[in-house]
């Protein structure tokens, strides 16, 4: 029996470990990938709407209405822009992501070495402690990320 929860706890360690730290290493990667794109393009329009007022003043150009239509829109890409930004909140999944993705490896780095509360337990205490852990975080991070996905959307 000892070696079937031995084998039981080592494929955790092997496959679930592994897997849930990469999707949240995938995820951390994302939700950054997501945000820099996102600000970038907002910085973007930012500036050409006032480039666009310049050009109007200035008088250089025949189709001025064009000109003002175009900042107006872009005016208001910008506006929804920000919005859907701070409600997706890309940059604090992100930073949570990548947090849990380093406690994770924090947790593994100190159950391989068998240092702190795994120095004093034997090989398989060690494991099933490890295990507990690991999974007592990662349900952890679904349940905040469950309680703040709307219903009706996953």
């Amino acid at each position: 029996m000892d070696d079937e929860k031995a084998a039981e706890t080592d494929s955790f360690v092997e496959d679930r470990f592994r897997s849930e730290l990469e999707w949240f290493e995938r995820r951390a990667f994302e939700a950054r990938r997501r945000h820099l794109v996102l600000q970038s393009a907002q910085v973007i329009v930012m500036l050409i709407v006032p480039t666009l007022l310049i050009l109007l003043e200035q008088e250089l150009f025949t189709y001025s209405r064009l000109f003002l239509l175009s900042a107006t829109v872009l005016s208001f890409f910008t506006v929804v822009l920000t919005m859907y930004m701070q409600a997706a909140r890309f940059d604090a999944r992100w930073l949570q992501s990548r947090l849990v993705a380093e406690q994770l490896k924090r947790e593994y780095f100190s159950y391989r070495a068998g240092i702190g509360e795994y120095a004093a337990l034997d090989p398989l205490s060690q494991k099933r402690v490890f295990a507990e852990r690991t999974a007592s975080l990662i349900e952890s991070e679904r349940s905040k990320w469950y309680a703040e996905v709307p219903r009706g959307e996953t």
